[in-house]
């Protein structure tokens, strides 16, 4: 399976920005970003006969949040949407010592399911919080009912997010989309969801249909980027067929190998990765996400997609972004000191204080914190926050402001 990645994701692609552009993704955004190790907000990488192992698999729900399936240190690390640690979860039958969990599985309302290479299927709550093992064949796809396993060619089981058995079928259930190639040729397909039935031409073979939560169809295809190279293409349609948006996502670039020559003969030394990039996944809002690894980093890319309406141009889109990023009392990830706040009123100083706890998300019960907060553009709730998402500055800076506050 890693040969067949590495096959697939052979060389660099820089994205072009077109002259102008309406709706599209804007990115990318490093949402997730930690080392290679053992230690909270690190992902372990080994290398052996059989090929490398590091986070390969990882889900998105619908609040952004991001499920990271880091199997080499048998665990899983739960991130909120601002890229923030939430919570380490190990595996609940620690006895067992091989590599956990091999994929996981996100449902849009957080819940998820890890997947141990075989029939094991941990099930978690929208919590991370632990339900229930069951023994469970077959990859799983969410539904708004919960997961549905693919058993086989002919059984699937449908089971709630808390692994309650909701059903059997030996056909594949319409909500998943039923997919027929109706000219290879061309490569024409016909896409059957609840209610709706649209036609795609495609410019290349597509190896994987997705839809969001608005039901836009999205294709990813393996492409030749030029006569020895591949890479992945991401295309956009409504549920109508109409094609909206379209991009190439990044895929590797390594080191050239050299070619040595010695008394014993020609030696091929194998060039080492700068930087390697994921097949892209789709969540649920539209956003596109990859991982991405170096020598030194791992982490998480971010695509947001933008409608017509309120897309600015592509040259401007990251500036725009971190203009927004910034309209607020303190800058990103900035360490306070007192001399900071001097100056600043009573009125000042807790706006600056809840602003740490609303650029993680926290919905406020004081109805003024909540309008304030909610008019800013980088203002997202989240229904899972805890305190437990602050950082170690975040907390010397809350600790900062109520000394200012206290001498007010």
């Amino acid at each position: 399976m890693v040969l067949l990645r590495r096959s697939v994701f052979m060389v660099f692609v820089l994205l072009a920005l077109p002259f102008f552009c309406l709706a599209g993704w804007v990115g990318p955004k490093e949402v997730v970003k930690g080392k290679w190790g053992t230690g909270p907000n690190q992902f372990y990488y080994s290398s052996g006969d059989s090929g490398e192992s590091f986070p390969q698999h990882f889900g998105v729900d619908a609040s952004g949040r991001i499920v990271i399936s880091d199997e080499v240190n048998r665990r899983i690390q739960v991130f909120s949407h601002l890229g923030q640690l939430q919570k380490i979860v190990t595996r609940p039958d620690a006895a067992n010592n091989n590599q956990w969990p091999f994929e996981v599985y996100v449902h849009p309302n957080g819940a998820f399911v890890a997947s141990q290479e075989g029939p094991l299927k941990y099930f978690f709550d929208n919590k991370a919080n632990f339900i229930e093992i069951m023994n469970i064949y077959g990859r799983a796809y969410h539904t708004p009912s919960g997961y549905l396993f693919e058993v086989n060619d002919t059984r699937y089981e449908l089971y709630s997010t808390n692994a309650i058995l909701l059903g059997a079928y030996t056909e594949r259930p319409l909500e998943l989309g039923l997919i027929s190639i109706i000219n290879p040729n061309r490569n024409t397909y016909k896409i059957t969801l609840p209610g709706n039935e649209v036609i795609i031409n495609s410019e290349h073979t597509v190896g994987t249909f997705s839809y969001d939560e608005s039901m836009n169809i999205y294709s990813i295809s393996v492409i030749n980027t030029d006569a020895n190279n591949v890479s992945s293409k991401v295309v956009r349609y409504t549920k109508m067929g109409k094609k909206t948006g379209e991009f190439i996502v990044p895929v590797a670039m390594f080191e050239p190998s050299l070619t040595k020559y010695s008394e014993h003969g020609i030696v091929e030394i194998p060039g080492k990765v700068i930087v390697e990039y994921g097949q892209p996944i789709v969540a649920p809002n539209g956003d596109i996400y990859t991982w991405k690894r170096t020598p030194d980093n791992y982490s998480i890319l971010k695509w947001t997609w933008q409608d017509d309406s309120i897309t600015p141009s592509c040259p401007d889109a990251k500036i725009k972004q971190t203009a927004c990023d910034n309209t607020g009392l303190l800058k990103t990830d900035m360490r306070l000191t007192a001399a900071d706040l001097t100056g600043k009123s009573k009125e000042d100083l807790r706006l600056m204080r809840n602003e740490i706890y609303a650029r993680h998300g926290k919905t406020f019960q004081s109805a003024d914190l909540q309008k304030y907060f909610s008019g800013k553009c980088w203002y997202k709730a989240d229904p899972g926050y805890s305190d437990a998402m602050l950082t170690l500055v975040d907390r010397d800076n809350i600790r900062i402001i109520q000394e200012a506050e206290k001498g007010r």
